[in-house]
């Protein structure tokens, strides 16, 4: 079995990076509690379920060798929705965090958020945690659970 909570990062600082002028109005990243409008998954967090649920592959060898945990993925969803700068913050095995990373970068382009800014919305890259547990069930190691739990999260 396995089990899903996602949750925005919400780490209250943006950053950036010194660059060129151009260079640093795109490297801004704001992190989700800055994000009056969080960025989206294309149908929301129930058809982000259901697309992580039909491509993910629990990798054999973990199977076969036990390997379960919680990998958290951190990215950033890019004003134009793509999906950059994936990063495992809480590695597992390198069998998940590879898979958990797979995953992410595989993914459609979001809805991307931003700010409020006189009354239109001003798109942000703003990054987000997606921790993806990787438990298995002995009478069932190929099924799949996708939960969220909002008393627990990435942060």
């Amino acid at each position: 079995m396995m089990l899903l909570m996602c949750l925005p990062s919400a780490n209250a600082q943006n950053t950036s990076t010194k660059k060129s002028a151009q260079d640093s109005v795109k490297a801004k990243v704001w992190d989700g509690d800055y994000g009056e409008i969080m960025p989206q998954y294309p149908g929301g967090d129930a058809a982000l379920f259901d697309y992580i649920k039909k491509n993910l592959r629990y990798p054999q060898e973990a199977k076969k060798k036990g390997i379960q945990g919680r990998v958290i993925v951190r990215f950033i969803i890019e004003t134009d929705g793509s999906i950059s700068d994936v990063k495992v913050v809480k590695p597992v095995d390198s069998l998940l965090n590879n898979e958990a990373v797979r995953i992410v970068k595989s993914m459609p382009r979001w809805k991307p958020g931003g700010l409020m800014s006189k009354g239109k919305t001003e798109l942000k890259r703003i990054k987000y945690t997606i921790p993806i547990n990787f438990k298995l069930d002995n009478n069932k190691t190929d099924s799949f659970q996708y939960v969220i739990d909002p008393k627990k999260n990435s942060r």
